[in-house]
C-alpha cells in the first residue's frame, strides 16, 4: 500500500468501489485477491466511506481463501459502524474460519462494537474450535468489555490447561483491567497469581500483564517481579517484569533487586538495556550497581542505556565520554539523544557532534542539532555549522537548528541579525525563529525584526511578528498575526502564532474574534490552542 497517495475525490468514490465490487466477484482467484486487497486499501484510507462495499466484504469473509478473508475482516473493521451488525450476524455462522474471522474484524473495531457484540463473543469461549475460543477472548479484551459476565467467563477460560486458552483468557482480562483501572481484577486475584507458576512461558507472560489489575500494594507487587527476575526461565516473561519494575522503580524500594538487575545485563540486546533503566529510575540511587554499570560500557549495545544509568546515578559524565565517543559513528543518533540528558558536561563530544551534523542522515542530523542545543556551548566551532544548518532541506533539521543557536544565546545573535537581514537568504525566517525563542535575551535584535515584520514576505513577515511577541511582548505584532491566521497558512506556523497570541494575554483582545472562529477549526491542533489561547486573552487562565 502506499500510505503517501491521497484518497480519490468523493465524487469518483462511488464509481471506484462499484468496479472493485465487481472484480470481487470474479470466478477468478487471481482477481477476487487483488479486487478485495484494493478494497482493503481503500477502505484504510477513506474509513466508513467505503461502507457501501460491506456486503462485498462479507462475501470475502466467508471465502476459503486465507488471504482474500484477511483482506475483507480488514476492511470491514474500517466500515464501522455500518460493519458492525453484519460482523455480529457472522459470529453464528456454522464455518469456524468465518466466526474467527468475524471476531477479529470486531476486536480490532474495539469499543464502538462492545454493545453490539459482547453478548454474541461471549458463547464463542466455549467453541469446539481452538482458533474461535481464542480470538472471541482477545476480541473481548479490546472491545474493555468490563461487564461482571464477560470477566466471570474469561477468569474460568483462564483457568483451563490448554496454554493457548488460558493465554488468550489472561491477555483479555489484562486489557480489561487496564482499561477499568485500579484494582478491577481484585475478584480473580488468587487465579491470575496462580497462573505466575504455569508451565508455559506464553501464560506468564499475559499473567504478568493481568496481575498489575488484581489489587497488590506497590512494594508488594514490585517484590513479586523481583522475585519472577530471579527465577523465571523465560526471556519474555522476564522482559515484561523488567518493563513493570521500570514503572514502579521510582516509587517502591528495589535494592533488593539490584543483583538481579546486575545479572541481566549480561543480556545486553535486550534484558541489560532494561535492567540499565530500571537501575536509571530507582530511588535511592543504586550506588551498588556502579562497578557493574561502568563494566557494561565496554560492550558497545550497552553504552547508551548504561551510559544514562550511571549519568543518573553519579551524575560523572567524565566516565561516560570515552565509551560515547567509541560507538558514536555506530549508533550516533541514540548517544546524541544521551547528550540530551547530560548537556553541557558533554561538550568534549562537540566535534564528534558536529561531524554528524553534516552527514546525509536527516534523522542524525536531527538528533546532532538537539545535541549541540542541550550542550548549549558558545565554542567558535559551534556556530558555522549550525547556521549552515538553517537552509537544511528538512524543516525539521532547519528548527531543531534554530533552538540550538538560541541556546547559545548572545554569541549567536548577530550572526542571526545579520542572516535576517539579508534578503538574498531565504532561510532568513529560521534566524527570526531562534531569536524569537531566545526572549527577552535577544531585545538587540527587535530594530530588524519590525521592519522585517512591516514588510517582509511570508513566512518571514509572520515569524518575526511572533518574535517580537516572544522577546518584548509587542502588541504591534497582533494585527500581522491576525492578518496569517485569516489567511489559512498551515498549521504549525497557526500554531505557533495563536501559541504567541496567548502569550501576550489581554493585550491580544483585538484577535478574539479570529480565534473563536478557529476553535472549531477541521485542524484539531489548532482548534486545541486556539481555545487556550481564547482563555488567557479572556482572563481565564488555565
Amino acid at each position: 500500500m502506499n500510505y503517501n497517495e491521497p484518497p480519490p475525490d468523493d465524487a469518483d468514490l462511488p464509481g471506484i468501489l462499484a468496479e472493485l465490487t465487481d472484480r470481487a466477484a470474479s470466478a477468478d482467484l487471481g482477481t477476487r485477491q487483488e479486487a478485495f486487497e484494493q478494497i482493503y486499501e481503500l477502505a484504510y484510507k477513506v474509513q466508513d466511506k467505503a461502507s457501501a462495499t460491506v456486503p462485498t466484504l462479507i462475501d470475502g469473509l466467508l471465502d476459503p481463501d486465507p488471504k482474500i478473508g484477511e483482506s475483507a475482516l480488514w476492511a470491514l473493521h474500517y466500515c464501522a459502524p455500518d460493519s458492525i451488525g453484519p460482523l455480529v450476524e457472522c459470529l453464528a455462522h456454522p464455518l469456524a474460519f468465518v466466526r474467527e474471522r468475524a471476531a477479529h474484524s470486531l476486536g480490532n473495531i474495539g469499543e464502538t462494537a462492545c454493545h453490539a457484540a459482547s453478548a454474541r463473543l461471549r458463547p464463542l469461549l466455549a467453541d469446539t474450535e481452538d482458533a474461535v475460543r481464542q480470538r472471541a477472548a482477545w476480541a473481548l479484551g479490546l472491545m474493555h468489555d468490563t461487564s461482571d459476565r464477560t470477566v466471570a467467563l474469561l477468569a474460568d477460560m483462564a483457568g483451563k490447561a490448554s496454554p493457548a486458552d488460558a493465554g488468550a483468557a489472561l491477555h483479555a482480562l489484562g486489557n480489561i483491567g487496564k482499561s477499568a483501572g485500579g484494582a478491577s481484577l481484585s475478584s480473580h486475584r488468587s487465579l491470575v497469581l496462580a497462573a505466575l507458576d504455569r508451565p508455559t512461558p506464553n501464560v506468564r507472560r499475559w499473567a504478568l500483564y493481568a496481575a498489575e489489575w488484581v489489587g497488590l500494594e506497590a512494594q508488594v507487587w514490585a517484590d513479586v517481579l523481583v522475585d519472577i527476575l530471579r527465577r523465571d526461565d523465560a526471556r519474555e516473561v522476564r522482559l515484561e517484569a523488567l518493563s513493570t519494575l521500570k514503572e514502579l522503580a521510582p516509587s517502591v524500594d528495589l535494592s533488593a533487586a539490584v543483583p538481579a538487575l546486575i545479572a541481566r545485563l549480561e543480556e545486553p540486546v535486550q534484558e541489560g538495556p532494561r535492567a540499565c533503566e530500571v537501575l536509571g529510575e530507582m530511588r535511592p540511587r543504586p550506588t551498588a550497581a556502579i562497578p557493574a554499570l561502568r563494566e557494561a560500557l565496554m560492550n558497545d549495545d550497552l553504552v547508551r542505556p548504561a551510559g544514562q544509568a550511571l549519568w543518573r546515578i553519579e551524575r560523572r559524565a567524565e566516565a561516560l565520554i570515552p565509551a560515547m565517543r567509541r560507538v558514536f559513528d555506530e549508533d550516533g543518533e541514540s548517544i546524541c539523544d544521551l547528550i540530551c540528558e547530560i548537556g553541557p558536561d558533554a561538550s568534549p563530544l562537540i566535534p564528534d557532534v558536529i561531524k554528524a551534523l553534516g552527514e546525509e542522515n536527516w534523522d542524525l542530523q536531527w538528533a546532532a542539532a538537539d545535541a549541540l542545543r542541550a550542550m548549549a556551548s558558545s565554542d567558535p566551532m559551534v556556530m558555522p555549522p549550525l547556521m549552515q544548518a538553517l537552509s537544511h532541506p528538512s524543516p525539521i533539521v532547519r528548527s531543531a537548528s534554530a533552538r540550538a543557536l538560541a541556546a547559545i544565546g548572545a554569541a549567536a545573535i548577530e550572526p542571526l541579525r545579520a542572516l535576517l537581514n539579508d534578503a538574498s537568504a531565504p532561510h532568513g525566517v529560521w534566524a527570526a525563529y531562534a531569536l524569537g525563542e531566545m526572549g527577552p535575551a535577544a531585545a538587540a535584535a527587535m530594530d530588524d525584526l519590525r521592519p522585517g515584520m512591516r514588510a517582509g514576505a511570508e513566512p518571514r513577515a509572520s515569524c518575526c511578528a511572533i518574535a517580537m511577541v516572544r522577546i518584548a511582548a509587542d502588541v504591534e505584532a497582533v494585527s500581522s498575526l491576525i492578518a496569517m491566521l485569516r489567511r489559512g497558512d498551515q498549521s504549525a506556523p497557526r500554531q505557533a502564532a495563536i501559541k504567541a497570541l496567548g502569550e501576550l494575554g489581554p493585550m491580544a483582545m483585538a484577535a478574539a474574534d479570529v480565534l473563536e472562529a478557529l476553535v472549531d477549526d477541521e485542524d484539531y491542533d489548532v482548534a486545541e490552542e486556539a481555545a487556550r489561547a481564547l482563555m488567557v486573552i479572556r482572563g481565564s487562565p488555565q
